[in-house]
């Protein structure tokens, strides 16, 4: 799985599962999509659909704010750099990325419980990614 020709797409029915196995099988090929990919589609998540437009609409409503509201959460205000970035505070790869992003998440303590941790990660991940796929097929 490390080779991606394509977006790898990991079933969250996996990670619900009472087998430890299966459960063990999604959170090794997570861990290889985010390392090796970065980017992956999750199928069979609990996440509805009407969620997934109410978020993309407030999403929409964020970026279209003035520059100035939007700084009013840049992420220097986090220490886990949760907010928003603007354009060209963001580097790949040596060169200055020309896009502005928000990064949301729990603000957790680093001695917290990983397990605790993941599992809300998973429930994130999950909405993210389908609202992810949606993007992609959202035609501006």
């Amino acid at each position: 799985m490390t080779d991606f020709q394509s977006l790898p797409i990991l079933d969250f029915s996996q990670f619900e599962s009472k087998n430890e196995e299966t459960k063990q099988k999604f959170v090794e090929e997570l861990r290889l999509a985010c390392h090796f990919c970065g980017f992956f589609y999750v199928k069979n998540h609990p996440v509805g659909e009407q969620l997934c437009k109410e978020v993309f609409e407030e999403t929409r409503k964020f970026f279209a704010l003035p520059y100035n509201e939007k700084m009013k959460m840049e992420n220097v205000y986090s220490k886990h750099f949760r907010g928003y970035t603007p354009i060209g505070k963001e580097v790949t790869d040596g060169a200055i990325d020309n896009r502005e992003q928000i990064d949301f998440g729990f603000e957790t303590q680093v001695e917290e419980d990983l397990e605790v941790s993941l599992l809300f990660s998973f429930e994130l991940f999950s909405f993210l990614f389908y609202f992810i796929f949606q993007i992609l097929n959202f035609k501006f």
